[in-house]
């Protein structure tokens, strides 16, 4: 039985690919499989998988038609063997000893998650940078391992919903029955946050072990806007769960804050029909005075408007107000 299972759902990434299986496979932790769930590729994405899985026994590959990132991770959690999970997205790259590091780390502490840093790499401008989602340092409890209990307000806070740069105890999530949503995007936001607040121990290592890419035309963040309402998805399936388990009322502020956070994210990719059809759905999920407060249209307009004075347009953002001059109502004043 290998100690960690990692789980790569690839769809369409073949010029990347290749860095990342080279990540994985020169490991410095030795004793893991590696799933390659193609999800119907049309590019050689599975062509390179079938290529690195002749060289190395620990890379099983396997194929379906295209379902989503959710559906693909799935897959690979109900074939892992490893007593560790890993889910690994497609055109990112670890460290050499960040499995090792991960797994030392969970091990010593005997904890559910062991959470790192990571960096991002712009795939436009070619530079490496820290992340601005970083796991909050100044959240997490200045203890070895911690829990939901310790800090109920400020959970969901301690970092992004993002698996990759997460070590998971396999029992523990099939003991709680988690597992990734079958949707467009947003598909491992009920994962990652109902992961840190069932978690009995979470750990944390003070280093970047993992490199995010960005700005890459056929990411999922690249194409947001066109399912939106996702996110309504994702929150509602983590209230209910939560709420089945008891914890809703004593996680609900944590909730609620990151929630709006995410759903004001949405928004900003969303086209005016698009953005209306959203705000329907948030007005139905969040309550009256969390709504009110942050979504309101006077709210949003102190936020951001645009308008016409005199021969100017005047953009406010956050109360600041830029004044651009308009040369159509410059022609037509005169």
């Amino acid at each position: 039985m290998p100690k960690i299972s990692v789980i790569i759902p690839v769809y369409n990434v073949e010029k990347y690919l290749r860095q990342c299986l080279d990540s994985i496979v020169e490991q410095t932790l030795e004793d893991i499989e590696i799933i390659l769930v193609d999800d119907g590729s049309t590019d050689s994405s599975l062509k390179i998988c079938k290529e690195y899985a002749q060289k190395d026994n620990r890379i099983k590959v396997f194929e379906q038609q295209n379902q989503g990132a959710g559906a693909a991770r799935n897959r690979g959690l109900g074939l892992a063997q490893g007593n560790y999970l890993y889910f690994m997205d497609s055109d990112d790259y670890i460290n050499q000893d960040a499995l090792e590091k991960l797994y030392t780390k969970i091990i010593k502490t005997n904890s559910d998650i062991c959470i790192c840093k990571h960096k991002l790499y712009d795939e436009k401008t070619k530079l490496l940078k820290e992340a601005y989602w970083l796991p909050k340092i100044k959240i997490i409890p200045n203890q070895e391992t911690f829990s939901y209990k310790d800090i109920p307000d400020k959970i969901l806070q301690i970092c992004f919903p993002t698996p990759f740069i997460k070590l998971y105890k396999k029992s523990f999530v099939i003991n709680n029955n988690i597992c990734f949503q079958e949707i467009k995007t947003c598909n491992d936001v009920f994962f990652c946050y109902a992961s840190l607040i069932m978690a009995n121990k979470i750990t944390f290592i003070n280093e970047y072990l993992v490199t995010y890419r960005t700005n890459q035309k056929n990411s999922l963040t690249a194409n947001r806007g066109h399912s939106a309402t996702c996110i309504i998805l994702a929150y509602t399936k983590l209230k209910e769960y939560l709420e089945n388990n008891q914890l809703f009322e004593i996680v609900s502020e944590s909730v609620y804050d990151m929630a709006i956070s995410n759903f004001q994210y949405e928004l900003s990719y969303c086209s005016s029909k698009e953005k209306n059809n959203l705000l329907k759905e948030i007005k139905n999920f969040l309550p009256a005075q969390y709504y009110n407060k942050n979504f309101s249209k006077n709210f949003l307009n102190q936020i951001f408007s645009i308008k016409n004075e005199n021969v100017h347009k005047v953009v406010t953002i956050f109360g600041i107000k830029i004044k651009f001059k308009n040369s159509k109502l410059i022609k037509n004043k005169n």
